[in-house]
């Protein structure tokens, strides 16, 4: 009888497996581009930090007001890594989910925060703020945790990627994923982001992170939708994200905006809601026909575009503001960083990650088989290792009665090698002849008969 589906992820759930990994979302690499893609637009056309000769709300006025929420992109990166990190990270140890994490986060970091730092040196109408222990501290993505100033602003998400990648490590890696503890602590996390309401500790918001936290818990929910299909409890974990992600907006659209925007509610509340829905229909496999290897460059290009383009897209636009249109400029800035982003992944990131992955997966496995020799013999202190003892002799199997003489059992295993075996142990000598007095077994006798018929014998004599 066939097993239905809902059968099958109950089973999986009950028994905290997970099923088979299932293919590439190359739709989710195309929704992480489009965010990438807002951001950006966001700087350049309403970030107004004086990179224009004027107002950008008057120079872009058709794209302003679209582009002017802009910053909620940031807000969907947090969903698209709440997904995958529950895709990459299942089933890894805490060690192969750092190198993992490490890997993907430090060597685009690194090369982007070394090139920044040229191009604002180079830049003669910019005053490089940052003194070099700055920019060493930069390097190790703590400037958060240590209240240094960035080499460049948008780096501020990356320490909130890398408290979430910490807490996870703790919570969900260490003692291993499974369906309940992932939904537990979805729950708890939540729960804990709204105790900002009583309490206004530092440490309180940079470790919890209140504002993000509902983006991050519904990536993760939207993938146990994904990976063991959706049910009641994780409907109504997304719908207690999505209803704490709207008052997280009340207090974020209630400021003006820095170019002089009036943000409204009501839009930045249907951008993310779309947001959701968008999601949840990639979670439940309602956009497999999105797809394309042209979805997967975009996605490969997403986190160099990010690190590269505020500072050095500045930079451009300053220097070529008075002599290039503003939307000419504006279009060709925008196509230049992709093109260096495409560079960067290309030539200097994959490289340079394939060298970091190599080197700390063999430090890895020293590690590992150090920890074999020093950890298990500390284990066995005080126990008796049997394991090296050698016998001195074979253990040779007792013959059974009744067996030696007779002819061999079919019903038995044959015993001729055990026999030669004994034989070959005893003392060479001649075998001793049957005695004359006893007349020889009937082959059809058993065991059992032979006392009987030796009293008969004794008796008739």
């Amino acid at each position: 009888m066939s097993v239905s589906a809902t059968e099958q992820i109950s089973a999986i759930r009950h028994n905290n497996a997970a099923p088979p990994a299932k293919h590439r979302l190359e739709v989710l690499d195309g929704i992480r581009f489009l965010a990438a893609a807002y951001v950006v637009v966001f700087h350049f056309s309403a970030g107004d930090r004086s990179s224009w000769h004027g107002s950008s709300r008057v120079l872009f006025a058709p794209l302003f007001h679209i582009a002017s929420y802009g910053w909620l992109g940031v807000e969907l990166f947090f969903m698209i890594s709440g997904f995958v990190i529950c895709l990459s990270a299942w089933g890894k140890s805490v060690g192969e989910f750092a190198i993992s994490r490490f890997v993907r986060l430090y060597p685009a970091y690194w090369f982007a925060i070394l090139l920044t730092t040229v191009v604002l040196l180079v830049d003669q109408s910019r005053a490089h703020a940052l003194s070099w222990s700055q920019v060493l501290t930069n390097l190790t993505m703590t400037e958060s945790y240590a209240q240094v100033p960035g080499v460049d602003p948008s780096y501020w998400t990356l320490a909130i990627e890398l408290n979430f990648y910490l807490l996870v490590a703790v919570t969900l890696v260490w003692r291993g994923f499974t369906y309940k503890r992932v939904v537990t602590f979805c729950a708890v996390w939540l729960a804990v982001s709204l105790l900002d309401a009583v309490t206004d500790s530092y440490w309180y918001g940079l470790l919890v992170q209140p504002l993000y936290v509902p983006f991050f818990v519904a990536g993760i929910v939207l993938y146990l939708m994904h990976r063991f299909g959706p049910s009641l409890a994780l409907w109504t974990l997304l719908a207690c994200c999505w209803a704490c992600a709207m008052y997280r907006l009340v207090d974020r659209t209630a400021v003006q905006h820095p170019s002089g925007a009036t943000l409204n509610y009501w839009v930045a509340a249907a951008i993310v809601s779309t947001f959701f829905v968008v999601l949840t229909l990639t979670a439940l496999h309602k956009l497999t026909a999105v797809r394309g290897r042209w979805l997967v460059t975009a996605g490969a290009l997403t986190y160099p575009l990010y690190l590269l383009h505020q500072q050095i897209g500045e930079t451009l636009i300053r220097s070529l503001d008075h002599r290039v249109p503003s939307w000419v400029l504006l279009v060709g800035v925008f196509v230049f960083m992709l093109l260096l982003s495409w560079l960067v992944q290309h030539y200097a990131e994959r490289p340079l990650a394939r060298r970091v992955r190599a080197a700390l997966t063999a430090g890895l496995l020293r590690a590992r088989d150090l920890r074999r020799r020093i950890v298990r013999p500390m284990r066995r202190r005080g126990r008796v290792d049997r394991s090296a003892e050698v016998p001195l002799m074979p253990r040779i199997p007792r013959p059974r009665t009744g067996r030696m003489d007779g002819p061999p059992d079919p019903r038995t295993p044959d015993t001729a090698p055990h026999r030669q075996t004994t034989a070959s142990l005893q003392s060479p000598g001649p075998v001793p002849e049957r005695r004359q007095d006893r007349p020889p077994r009937d082959p059809g006798e058993t065991a059992v008969d032979a006392p009987g018929r030796a009293i008969a014998a004794r008796d008739s004599r």
